[in-house]
This record gives C-alpha cells, sequence and structure tokens, in this order.
C-alpha cells in the first residue's frame, strides 16, 4: 500500500474515531436522575433483568454485550430471560461485578472496570475497529454509566457501529438509550 492510499484511509477513518470520543451527557435529560451518594455501595442489589419496555435491551446485553449463550457447559435445564436477575456488586471505585442468577444461583459473571462519579459509575469505552478498508470495515462504539435510584438501577448507554463489505454499505446503528430496571426487593 502505497503511502497515500494510506493517508487517504486514515482521513476517511479520522471521523469515526472522533466520533467515538462523544461523551454521555449527549445522551439527553434522564428520565430518573441516579441518586446521588458518595459511595459505589450503593448500587449493591438485585435488580430485574428487563424494563417493561419491550423493545429496551436486557441489562445483561448492555453489560456484556457478545457473550454468547447462557450457559456453557452447564447441564441445569434451559431458563428463559424472564426468570433471570442481576446481582450488582461493587468490588471497589474501580470496578463493580455484574452476576447473572436465577433462583440456583449464578449462571455468568461479568467484572465491568471504570470509574465512579458524581453518583454513577461509568464503565470504560469499548471500542472494535477492524480496519481492512475498502474491502472490510466495521466500526463498533459502546459505552454506559449505572446509577441507583430510588428502588431502581437507572442506565443509560450510547451505541455506534457501522459495517462497509466492498464499499458497500452493511449495516449501521446508532442508539442513545436510557433504562430503569427495578429493584427484585
Amino acid at each position: 500500500m502505497t503511502l497515500t492510499r494510506l493517508t487517504r484511509c486514515i482521513w476517511l477513518l479520522t471521523p469515526l474515531l472522533f466520533a467515538a470520543c462523544t461523551p454521555l451527557r449527549e445522551i439527553g435529560q434522564p428520565m430518573a436522575h441516579a441518586t446521588y451518594r458518595d459511595t459505589p455501595a450503593s448500587l449493591a442489589g438485585q435488580y430485574t433483568n428487563k424494563t417493561p419496555d419491550i423493545y429496551a435491551p436486557l441489562l445483561w446485553e448492555i453489560v456484556a454485550p457478545y457473550q454468547g449463550s447462557l450457559r456453557k457447559g452447564d447441564t441445569r435445564a434451559t431458563v428463559t430471560w424472564d426468570s433471570l436477575y442481576i446481582d450488582v456488586n461493587p468490588t471497589s471505585k474501580d470496578e463493580i461485578t455484574f452476576n447473572l442468577c436465577d433462583e440456583r444461583g449464578p449462571v455468568r459473571s461479568k467484572t465491568i472496570h471504570g470509574k465512579y462519579k458524581h453518583g454513577y459509575f461509568y464503565s470504560r469505552q469499548k471500542m472494535v475497529l477492524v480496519p481492512f478498508f475498502p474491502l472490510f470495515f466495521h466500526y463498533n462504539f459502546q459505552r454506559f454509566r449505572v446509577g441507583p435510584a430510588d428502588n431502581s438501577l437507572v442506565v443509560h448507554e450510547r451505541r455506534n457501529s457501522i459495517s462497509l463489505f466492498f464499499l458497500i454499505h452493511v449495516s449501521k446503528d446508532n442508539w442513545k438509550g436510557q433504562m430503569e430496571f427495578a429493584s427484585r426487593k
């Protein structure tokens, strides 16, 4: 690849890389504000995996995207998403563990790294870039924050994704969301 082609590809990818730096404050005004507490321990609790909105993603899909099947090597009977809940355990100011549980115990677990600031836990930005331009190009960006509210967990999420195959637009997904997941207690 010549230097001219490489420079042209970098210039074409620059807007996508700058779009990944957009902060969560552009989501808009939240439906329910997180209750400001000085400690991440306020996030601890058990929350439902679904919201009343049928189009909203599940809490586990936000926390652990691309995790595959619910059970790997588990011989227990298959369960539905309705019977599952999320157990949130802050381990430090920089880490929170989300456990996907059913009535018999934990099914899957995911530890998220980030930072706790102003009543919210902000996840680190996740960005995937496959730059085989012009044959195949894929860009994916996700970031979310969680905060406690009255008897619920407030989640704000932002996702951007685009795929190109031989310079033909295959898919595009830009999504901003605000959800409330009720406490199980």
